[in-house]
């Protein structure tokens, strides 16, 4: 009997229930295509940001690298020089 009345309810509005239905789910799709978009746009920032930090962070430690290297190459006694 319950089938029998939505088929009635289905008939007596003109079939417009089940496309009303389907418009609230295709703007759900779309608002969650939207928040995927946005998510994804956001995580490329995210990224290209943490990208340019990574090469600030690299450049330092190789000036502090070099720095070392230099301050022991002076340090060690040259050829001949007297040992103490």
């Amino acid at each position: 009997m319950l089938a029998a009345q939505q088929v009635n309810l289905t008939k007596a509005d003109g079939g417009q229930r089940g496309r009303r239905d389907r418009g609230k789910s295709m703007g759900l799709l779309d608002d969650l295509k939207r928040q995927a978009e946005s998510r994804k746009a956001e995580e490329q920032t995210n990224q290209a940001e943490k990208n340019r930090n990574l090469q600030a962070v690299d450049g330092a430690l190789r000036g502090i690298l070099r720095y070392f290297t230099e301050l022991t190459n002076s340090q060690q006694p040259s050829p001949g020089s007297p040992a103490r």
